[in-house]
């Protein structure tokens, strides 16, 4: 018995400690978006929210609205590539009144995430008459 407890707690331990590093993993970032907008398909309300991204560039980015509570985990790819980012920021495409998440920028990563159109973007994109192009200071 003591055995088995003294192996369970070896094993606490080590995940404790593997715990640390993985933590140091994202960065976040926080903006307050005026308007609602889709991610990853999903509508989020107009608010205050926190991004956290994978500093491993895998692209998996999670927006977390503080108000609402609610939250989308969206999947993205590498963009960009050249010189270092002055500021963070989020674009999003604007169709009318919608608006879609694009790509997100990080203060010092030289290269950006950018996002899949869902079905419904490529729909708005084929049928309305502009797109606009919506960028959103984000601070660390």
């Amino acid at each position: 018995m003591k055995k088995r407890i003294a192996g369970l707690f070896s094993v606490l331990m080590v995940l404790g400690l593997l715990a640390v590093p993985l933590a140091a993993q994202s960065h976040k970032l926080k903006a307050d978006i005026p308007f609602e907008f889709t991610a990853a398909g999903k509508v989020m309300p107009a608010g205050e929210y926190v991004i956290d991204l994978r500093s491993d560039f895998s692209g998996m980015t999670r927006l977390f609205a503080v108000d609402a509570r609610q939250s989308a985990v969206a999947l993205g790819h590498g963009i960009g590539g050249g010189e270092r980012q002055a500021d963070s920021r989020l674009t999003f495409n604007q169709y009318g009144n919608q608006y879609f998440l694009a790509e997100v920028w990080v203060q010092g990563w030289n290269s950006g995430i950018g996002f899949q159109k869902s079905r419904t973007e490529r729909e708005l994109s084929r049928t309305a008459s502009a797109r606009q192009t919506f960028t959103l200071a984000a601070k660390r």
